[in-house]
């Protein structure tokens, strides 16, 4: 009899992107920069028929891999990118029905390979501020959960864990017996690392991607770190020669080269910087927004106790002073009043009224245009659109008036 998986059948893939070379491409979080040319041209040299011919050996790179990470070898396998390591994560640590919590949005192919193989996706929904606390996580764990997956940082939201608020979700993850997957593919846009959780823990694993700072996303390569049984079960699922001697070539060559690594994050850093200043320039409003959403943030983990200094760490780097002029009250009285004014919008919208947020609408809520304008793109980002209708006239036959209106 034939037999198809009813998991596939009912499995709503997206097309992937293609055709894309022409332009400049950020959807997918690549190096638009990419590695310098010259230092292609030089590992490239070192490419013979024989190295193309054979099978490729991975024990050199795991080795150097080792040495770079401060582990053993048994600790570690590699994989054709990290979404492979994912994928084998999810079968070796889950069961048919079993359920995975993560936070939500996120990396969207832990959601597909949970569906894939039959298992539950719980989703933490992240705030309308962009914030999850442990607690929304906690509270989702229970004996029936069987997998975690938490990152550092997240991917699209940025945000990081703490090493204290870390460690609280392990231990609730660890009360229930729940594997932990850390997922670390943009780890150096940030500075902290939670590896040494996996080594000095059972049923916690950790994967990473040579796609992004290293920018060889086009040859796909990964590595899963954990301890040597678990990821015993994770290699036991690899296919053979998994990794291609191009991308472990390439990747040894950046570990070896003196300075490059630390010139590539510099190179981002950098590039991040000049993106964030010029959409500000652009468009003082969407600054607006976002400065709005950094306050709130600051003030919640201000208000539970932690220094100025930290704070920037945790929010990805932001300066002490910065911190500090984020938790004065009049910033946060500034970005109250924004979140004031969205919530009056959208409870209106809800009852059904005809919302105008046209000219001179601020005036009637006793706000500056920038503080509307800044509460109208919260609600945007919420979903929420504007849209132009024409309401006829009363007393003026076929006359109307054009308003914009929130939806």
């Amino acid at each position: 009899m034939y037999y198809t998986n009813p998991h596939l059948i009912n499995l709503d893939r997206i097309v992937y992107q293609n055709n894309r070379k022409a332009y400049l491409r950020l959807d997918l979080n690549e190096n638009p920069g990419g590695v310098p040319e010259e230092f292609i041209q030089n590992v490239l040299s070192e490419v013979t028929p024989n190295f193309i011919s054979q099978y490729p050996e991975t024990q050199e790179f795991t080795d150097c891999m080792a040495k770079f990470l401060g582990v053993e070898d048994k600790n570690l396998c590699l994989v054709n990118g990290s979404s492979e390591g994912i994928r084998h994560t999810i079968e070796a640590f889950t069961s048919e029905g079993g359920k995975i919590v993560g936070v939500a949005p996120s990396y969207a192919m832990y959601e597909v390979y949970a569906k894939m193989y039959g298992r539950q996706f719980i989703r933490v929904n992240y705030h309308d501020d962009l914030t999850v606390a442990p607690a929304d996580i906690i509270s989702c764990l229970d004996p029936d959960v069987q997998l975690l997956i938490l990152l550092n940082p997240n991917n699209p939201i940025g945000n990081a864990y703490t090493n204290e608020e870390f460690e609280e979700i392990l231990a609730a993850a660890k009360k229930y017996e729940i594997t932990v997957l850390i997922d670390e593919a943009y780890m150096y846009f940030y500075n902290n690392t939670f590896i040494k959780y996996v080594m000095e823990n059972d049923h916690v694993l950790l994967t990473r991607t040579f796609s992004k700072l290293f920018s060889l996303g086009g040859l796909r390569l990964g590595y899963m770190v954990g301890q040597p049984h678990d990821i015993k079960m994770i290699s036991n699922l690899c296919t053979p020669h998994n990794t291609n001697a191009f991308a472990m070539l390439f990747a040894q060559r950046i570990i070896e080269t003196p300075g490059m690594l630390d010139k590539m994050i510099e190179i981002q850093l950098t590039g991040k910087k000049y993106a964030v200043d010029e959409l500000r320039k652009k468009n003082s409003v969407a600054a607006a927004a976002e400065k709005a959403a950094l306050m709130t943030r600051a003030n919640r983990l201000r208000a539970k106790g932690y220094h100025y200094q930290k704070i920037g760490e945790i929010m990805g780097g932001y300066s002490e002073s910065t911190v500090r002029g984020w938790c004065k009250p009049k910033e946060e009285k500034r970005a109250d009043k924004i979140n004031s004014v969205a919530d009056v919008l959208e409870k209106r919208v809800k009852k059904g009224q005809i919302i105008d947020v046209g000219y001179g609408v601020n005036q009637d809520l006793n706000v500056t245009k920038t503080t509307f304008d800044t509460a109208l793109k919260t609600l945007k980002d919420k979903g929420y659109t504007v849209e132009t209708i024409n309401i006829p006239q009363p007393n003026v036959a076929g006359a109307s008036t054009t308003i914009k209106v929130l939806a």
